[in-house]
């Protein structure tokens, strides 16, 4: 997702062993890239996961101070951020059938560094990257795809901060506010289709456009949710799915077929049906049994 500058704003805040860390200004925004992998790729989404692309702060000096008791006297330390990048990273998540999501997300420094001085001190530096990443950190948003273009609105509130017990200084910066990016969405061609479903009867179901020559399955289920596949590391669409019929192996052009019986009793049930591959998902079909 290519962040979107004046919208993605986040309030400066911040903490240190000598008290108060104020920004000024007290904001920044966020331009460049986050990462995030979806499945299916064209949406409607059913899971995500933040990770690849950098970001990075604008401007690309953030300046703050931890001001003196006494106000006419100067602060009592000076912290400057330089050349900041960061990257998101999370476990696979959920996303609902609106788009609504919650994660829990690490902000890993890609680079950059602190000027910290304090007062009747020596200025020093310290590698943002070296303190690794923030603490786990739940944030909220939406991922949709709409009109050729898919959409990331997350609210954030995650804090980085660096620890010298040879100085004995500790801070860190709190960063609260709104990510927001887009990208054109892309193209999903694993395609499922489903003959006609008439009870006591057998009907064809067909997979085109999957990955080559790979294992494929089909699954259905009767009720709409999400359900995480660990073995193959994907959303299916429905809740407590079953496997039906037998795994195959696509051919040269990524297409597979099943045959296979409907129950006779099964006349007016609503099915939802998906196929799946490692790592990929056809489209969530909906029948009902004739």
């Amino acid at each position: 997702m290519e962040l979107d500058v004046p919208t993605s704003y986040l309030e400066l805040s911040g903490l240190s062993y000598l008290g108060e860390i104020v920004a000024d200004p007290g904001w920044c925004n966020m331009g460049g890239d986050v990462g995030i992998s979806l499945d299916p790729p064209a949406g409607p989404f059913l899971g995500g996961q933040f990770d690849n692309g950098v970001f990075h702060t604008v401007p690309s000096i953030l300046y703050a101070e931890i001001p003196n008791l006494f106000s006419w006297l100067p602060p009592l330390c000076e912290i400057e951020m330089h050349d900041a990048e960061f990257e998101l990273r999370s476990f696979p998540f959920p996303i609902s059938t609106i788009g609504d999501f919650q994660a829990t997300i690490e902000l890993w420094p890609m680079d950059g560094y602190l000027a910290v001085t304090p007062l009747l001190s020596q200025t020093t530096t310290y590698s943002l990257v070296q303190y690794g990443p923030s603490d786990p950190t739940p944030v909220t948003g939406s991922v949709t795809a709409s009109q050729g273009t898919t959409t990331l609105d997350m609210l954030m509130n995650v804090s980085h901060g660096f620890d010298d017990p040879t100085q004995g200084m500790w801070a860190y910066i709190t960063f609260d506010g709104t990510l927001y990016g887009q990208t054109p969405t892309q193209a999903s061609f694993y395609n499922l289709t489903v003959g006609n479903l008439v009870a006591g009867q057998t009907a064809t179901f067909s997979v085109d456009s999957a990955d080559q020559q790979r294992p494929v399955w089909l699954a259905y289920g009767f009720q709409t949710g999400q359900s995480w596949i660990t073995p193959l590391g994907v959303y299916l669409g429905f809740q407590n799915p079953k496997q039906a019929g037998n795994r195959l192996v696509t051919d040269s052009s990524g297409s597979a077929q099943w045959t296979l019986p409907i129950p006779s009793h099964a006349s007016g049930v609503t099915v939802f049906i998906q196929s799946c591959q490692i790592g990929w998902v056809s489209q969530l079909v909906a029948v009902t049994i004739q």
